[in-house]
C-alpha cells in the first residue's frame, strides 16, 4: 500500500526537531496541516488525477525551506519552483526539477 510506505517515511522524517506540514493533494489541494512531533497524519481525502501544481502555489504562502513530495511520479507539473525540492518516487520517472530518490516497497 502505498499510503502506508508514504506514511511510514514521514513518521521517519518528523522524529527530528523539524516543523513539517502535510498537504494532500491530487488535482486540488484536499488537505493541509502542520504534523506536530509525535503525531500519526490523517488518512488522505481525494484520489484520481494528480496536480503537483496546488502544492507549489501553496508553498509560496509559507515559504518553506524544503518541499518533499511524495509520489508516483505522474501528474500535472510546474514548469520550476523557487523552492528546494526533492521527489520521493515509488518508480523511476523524469521530473522537471529538483532532486528526486526510489523509495523501496515489497
Amino acid at each position: 500500500n502505498l499510503l502506508q510506505l508514504f506514511s511510514n517515511e514521514i513518521k521517519k522524517i518528523n522524529m527530528y526537531d523539524s516543523e513539517i506540514w502535510i498537504a494532500v493533494c491530487d488535482w486540488v489541494l484536499q488537505d493541509f496541516y502542520e504534523l506536530k512531533r509525535g503525531k500519526s497524519i490523517k488518512q488522505p481525502k481525494g484520489g484520481g488525477g494528480t496536480s503537483f501544481k496546488p502544492v507549489f502555489e501553496k508553498a509560496q504562502k509559507i515559504k518553506p525551506d524544503l518541499i518533499i513530495y511524495f509520489t508516483d511520479g505522474f501528474g500535472n507539473y510546474p514548469e520550476k519552483s523557487q523552492y528546494k525540492t526533492v521527489w520521493a518516487l515509488t518508480q523511476e520517472y523524469e521530473v522537471p526539477f529538483g532532486r528526486k530518490f526510489l523509495l523501496r516497497h515489497d
